[in-house]
C-alpha cells in the first residue's frame, strides 16, 4: 500500500510537471483613423476627434481590442448646436502582425457620425454612429466581420463593434469604437497521446491493480 502511496504522489508530480500551458496563437495590431478629426457640417464649429493605436500591442488568441478613442470638441450654443448630417464619414484601418509567419494584414472598416435633433455643443453630445459594409456601402449595419485566412490555415476574423458614444466636450472619458478577433487553426492535437495523458492511464492501470492485491490480501485472511 505504501509503495502504491509513493507511485501516485510521483505520478501526480510528474503530471503537474509535464501539463503544458494552454496558450494561444501571438499576434499584434495597431490601428488609425483615416483622419484626426471629422468636422461638423459646413457652418459648425466643432467635431470629434479619433485617435486610433499607434504603439504595436501584442496580443494572445481571441480578445476584444480597441480601434479609436473619440473625444468631441465644439463652441457651438445649446440653440444653435454643431451638427452631422451630410458629413460625419470616417474610416479606420486595423493592422495584424501574425507573430509565427511576421506577416501583417490590414483591414479596412467604414463608418458614419451622425446626430440627433440636439446635435452637440460646448456642453452636450448626442452622437450617434452607423457601420458600413464594404462589400456593400450602401448598406448601413451595426456591426459586420471580415476574415483574413493565411496559408498555414491560421484565420483571423474581425468583427466591429460595439460603438461607445462620447460624452460632451467637458467629459474626461473618451467614447470608443472596439472590435472582437477570434483566432484559429487547425487542430495539431490527436496524433499522439499527451505524456499527461499517459501518465493518467498508467495511474488508473495502478490503482486497478492495487485494488486487486487488497482484495487477495483480505481472502487469505479470510480463509
Amino acid at each position: 500500500m505504501k509503495r502504491l502511496s509513493l507511485f501516485t504522489s510521483a505520478a501526480f508530480a510528474v503530471l503537474l510537471a509535464t501539463a503544458p500551458a494552454r496558450a494561444g496563437l501571438l499576434w499584434s495590431y495597431t490601428s488609425s483613423p483615416s483622419s484626426v478629426s471629422v468636422p461638423a457640417d459646413p457652418g459648425g464649429t466643432g467635431g470629434v476627434s479619433l485617435q486610433g493605436q499607434t504603439t504595436s500591442v501584442p496580443a494572445n488568441g481571441t480578445t476584444d481590442i480597441q480601434l479609436l478613442n473619440l473625444t468631441v470638441f465644439s463652441t457651438a450654443s445649446v440653440s444653435n448646436p454643431d451638427m452631422f448630417k451630410t458629413g460625419g464619414q470616417y474610416s479606420v484601418t486595423l493592422t495584424i502582425t501574425d507573430t509565427a509567419t511576421n506577416t501583417p494584414h490590414t483591414f479596412t472598416f467604414d463608418g458614419k457620425l451622425s446626430t440627433t435633433v440636439d446635435g452637440f455643443s460646448s456642453s452636450s453630445a448626442n452622437i450617434q454612429n452607423t457601420f458600413f459594409n464594404n462589400n456593400d456601402p450602401s448598406m448601413p449595419v451595426q456591426s459586420w466581420s471580415q476574415t483574413w485566412n493565411l496559408s498555414n490555415g491560421t484565420s483571423y476574423t474581425v468583427t466591429i463593434g460595439p460603438y461607445s458614444p462620447p460624452g460632451p466636450p467637458t467629459a474626461s472619458n473618451a467614447g470608443s469604437i472596439a472590435a472582437h478577433v477570434d483566432v484559429s487553426s487547425p487542430s495539431t492535437q490527436g496524433s499522439s497521446p499527451e505524456p499527461s495523458t499517459m501518465i493518467l492511464s498508467g495511474l488508473g492501470v495502478s490503482l486497478l491493480g492495487g485494488a486487486a492485491w487488497r482484495r487477495r490480501r483480505l481472502a487469505l485472511r479470510l480463509a
